[in-house]
């Protein structure tokens, strides 16, 4: 699970030390698969609440949109081809009869062969059969991805909206090289300190891979947009944290 390569900033003059803002776009990130992954359950209060994760980064991005509700024909290896990142996003849809030997695998395998993954959602499909938890309050640590959000560190913080969400059994003491959690639950169950959001930066195949357990409307709206930014801003860069 996560982690970002070390940044290579040699001898930098004192006076241009200065942090620099986030960019709008991600340096090496132009094309962008999105698979919509709106089939099964809908565990939220409505439907009409998930944000569209296309419209988010369809001005800064090319992107192409797979919805699954809205397909008739299997995903081909050839219809991932050619992106400089994939999201698979299931926001709160949860499909408990998940056949790995399918799109999973055809996911995951532009991933090995040198992409860049986002998977994100309450029930992500890979992590079924899953536990399921209520979610109100996480911890944030300190990570390029939440850069600039204006959020509180290291401590518990209410999310937006409570939801239920698969419970992923990672902490950091299982963290292995190239691997970094930004986001912990923090409610108060036999739970608390596992992931909900992690990192993973494989440098000899310079692949990247995030793993979220959350939909994007637990965040407030003024927060939605820029952390998606940082999430690909993050995929784009020569080296990862």
């Amino acid at each position: 699970v996560p982690v970002a390569p070390e940044e290579d900033e040699e001898n930098a003059d004192e006076e241009d030390s200065e942090e620099e803002p986030v960019p709008d776009t991600a340096e090496g990130i132009e094309t962008i698969f999105v698979y919509v992954d709106d089939d099964g359950a809908f565990l939220g209060e409505s439907e009409s609440d998930t944000v569209d994760i296309t419209a988010l980064i369809s001005d800064q991005y090319d992107v192409t949109t797979w919805q699954v509700s809205e397909k008739d024909e299997a995903l081909e290896l050839d219809d991932l081809e050619g992106f400089d990142l994939i999201i698979w996003y299931s926001a709160e849809y949860r499909e408990e009869e998940f056949d790995f030997e399918d799109e999973a695998n055809l996911i995951f395998e532009a991933l090995f062969d040198g992409g860049n993954l986002l998977i994100m959602g309450a029930t992500p499909p890979t992590l079924e059969p899953a536990e399921l938890v209520d979610l109100s309050t996480v911890r944030y640590a300190e990570h390029p991805i939440l850069d600039g959000l204006g959020l509180t560190l290291d401590e518990p913080v209410s999310l937006d909206q409570a939801i239920s969400a698969s419970v992923l059994e990672l902490i950091e003491d299982d963290l292995g090289e190239g691997e970094a959690i930004f986001m912990f639950r923090a409610d108060d169950n036999e739970f608390v300190d596992n992931a909900v959001g992690a990192t993973v930066y494989n440098e000899f195949t310079d692949t990247r891979f995030v793993l979220l357990t959350i939909p994007l409307q637990v965040f407030g709206e003024d927060i939605q947009t820029q952390f998606i930014d940082n999430l690909i801003v993050w995929f784009g860069s020569a080296s990862s944290e």
